[in-house]
């Protein structure tokens, strides 16, 4: 945990001293989920947790899924696995696998991994949104995916898929309710204002 720990501060993250949970006899799954049972039973009302840290051995690193899906649906909550070799004092890169780690945990949590800063001397006073647009066609019909910032400094984003059959005249219809969607989102992110520039890649 200690290079994890100097790992997020390189990156000015900080975080709170975690609680550590040990699997007895972890050989098969029950054996965790057991345990995690165990500890959502003791959590109180209000109770929140971040992330769930998994250490595993080799030998563990195939209960990954069923952890994962239990963390998910039980605890509402993010997880992160990673083998107990990878952060082993014995291992050359042992601090740029934190490094990455780090970052990801980070990302799960809900923050940006980076930020981008308006310096473009064109628009670089407006507030700026940034999407792109993909229709692949088949023989049933087309696909429609979106994804849109949703904040000035392109961190966060809005994504939306939608089917459109042959049998349906309702495309411009689908493409209105994209549009509607991201620009109601990015108006509750910017205070109730709407951008200033839109850059559409099509």
């Amino acid at each position: 945990m200690n290079i994890l720990k100097s790992a997020a501060k390189t990156f000015g993250i900080k975080f709170a001293e975690p609680i550590y949970v040990e699997v007895q006899n972890g050989r098969n799954l029950n054996d965790w989920l057991s345990v995690l049972e165990k500890e959502k039973k003791n959590m109180k009302k209000g109770d929140k947790n971040d992330i769930f840290f998994f250490f595993l051995k080799p030998q563990e690193e195939k209960f990954y899924g069923e952890l994962k899906k239990f963390i998910t649906f039980e605890f509402n909550c993010p997880c992160q696995v990673t083998r107990r070799k990878l952060l082993s004092k014995g291992n050359k890169g042992a601090m740029s696998a934190a490094s990455k780690i780090v970052m990801q945990m980070n990302v799960k949590n809900g923050n940006p991994l980076w930020i981008v800063k308006n310096s473009h001397p064109v628009w670089r006073n407006h507030s700026v949104a940034v999407a792109g647009l993909a229709n692949s066609k088949g023989k049933k019909g087309s696909n429609v995916a979106f994804v849109g910032t949703t904040t000035e400094d392109l961190s966060h984003y809005f994504s939306d898929c939608k089917v459109i059959s042959k049998k349906e005249d309702n495309t411009f219809t689908k493409y209105q309710e994209i549009f509607t969607q991201w620009l109601q989102n990015w108006f509750k992110m910017n205070n109730k204002k709407l951008p200033d520039v839109l850059i559409f890649y099509r």
